[in-house]
């Protein structure tokens, strides 16, 4: 289904919904449109929960071609992180950090790996 319910029972609590090939999050009809960067942050998250995602892992994703790589990228992958807090946070999802090491997700999440 289309409408965040996926593989939902009655009286079951709901679990956002996230199209991974129209960079979207859906849940009771609330949809969010997510950035390229939110789009990899969050699918890798969701890939790998409830595992820690290093910083390296994300950096490889987010810049594919060294040459693209911020100097920093630890400060640049936090602020993207930073940014997509708040809108995941409404789907019952938090991004939670863990020191010197990564990110994790924290919450229940359906994903479409599917192209649209």
């Amino acid at each position: 289904p289309s409408d965040g319910m996926a593989g939902q029972l009655p009286g079951e609590a709901m679990k956002p919904l996230f199209r991974f090939a129209d960079h979207t999050l859906v849940l009771n009809g609330l949809t969010l449109a997510l950035t390229p960067h939110d789009c990899t942050m969050l699918g890798l998250l969701a890939k790998y929960q409830p595992r820690v995602v290093s910083f390296e892992r994300f950096c490889r994703e987010m810049w594919p071609l060294d040459a693209d790589q911020p100097e920093d990228f630890h400060n640049h992958i936090a602020i993207e992180v930073h940014k997509l807090r708040p809108k995941i946070a409404p789907f019952g999802l938090t991004v939670i950090n863990v020191h010197a090491t990564g990110y994790y997700l924290l919450g229940d999440i359906e994903v479409d790996w599917t192209s649209v």
